[in-house]
């Protein structure tokens, strides 16, 4: 019964964004819903790819919780001026503009209370690169999807209406990489799968009750195998090296 009643409640919830808006806490159940500009920094690194790429963009998120269950919803995009330098014969060294999509969901169990959650949960993030060339055809499409724990804790007061709040989670990934220089007429070319492992932390401070401002910076790293190799139109053997990939946003934003 306790988990039929966790499944609707975090469907109209989080699924519909926070329906009651901002953040606000009766008897049972707390919501809180965000919107947020950020900035955004990442750099991937291979043997012979190196990709650096700053930008920025908007995003929101929806929590719900009880006294015993919690579900989680964020999504962001980011707008990025990228730097690719590469010694690989499937990217060439250019400049160019793309977008990173990011999201990420958990759900799970509410360790603590109403005024004081602890979270720990089944989480899955996910990454979309889309690296656009100055000099097409030449660009590379990354995704990654994740699987596994993540801890979060909210609403830690520090000072009279301010909080503290703190995440941190590792995750198994499974990725794909795309590439418009295999293909005529710079159609990007599927199957070059790989594997490897995410973790993301984020620290945060919030003010104020029903519309809170907040202020939240994020770490991401995730490390992946070399990628399955496939033979291209021009007779090559293609694989995409084993790589590095570090990113750091800033976010500001406040309740809605």
């Amino acid at each position: 019964m306790k988990s039929t009643h966790f499944l609707v409640s975090f469907i109209f919830y989080v699924c519909f964004v926070c329906v009651s808006f901002g953040f606000e806490c009766g008897q049972k159940s707390c919501t809180d819903g965000r919107l947020f500009l950020h900035t955004h920094y990442v750099s991937s690194y291979a043997s012979s790819i190196d990709i650096n790429g700053v930008g920025g963009g908007f995003g929101g998120g929806a929590l719900w919780y009880d006294r015993e269950f919690y579900g989680n919803v964020e999504a962001a995009l980011s707008f990025m001026d990228f730097h690719t330098q590469s010694t690989h014969h499937i990217l060439s060294t250019n400049r160019g503009f793309g977008t990173i999509f990011s999201a990420f969901g958990d759900i799970g169990l509410n360790l603590g209370s109403l005024n004081k959650p602890l979270f720990l949960g089944f989480a899955i993030p996910i990454e979309m690169y889309n690296l656009n060339s100055s000099s097409s055809p030449n660009g590379l499409s990354m995704g990654i999807v994740g699987f596994g724990v993540n801890i979060a804790q909210r609403y830690i007061t520090l000072l009279e209406n301010i909080r503290f709040e703190y995440a941190l989670g590792v995750y198994y990934a499974l990725g794909v990489y795309n590439f418009a220089a295999l293909e005529h007429k710079g159609l990007f070319r599927n199957g070059l799968n790989t594997q490897g492992f995410l973790t993301q932390a984020s620290v945060g401070l919030s003010y104020g009750e029903r519309y809170p401002l907040f202020a939240r910076f994020k770490a991401k790293y995730f490390c992946l195998e070399d990628s399955q190799s496939i033979l291209a139109e021009n007779g090559l053997n293609v694989l995409y090296p084993a790589n590095q990939n570090f990113t750091l946003t800033l976010e500001l934003g406040m309740g809605f």
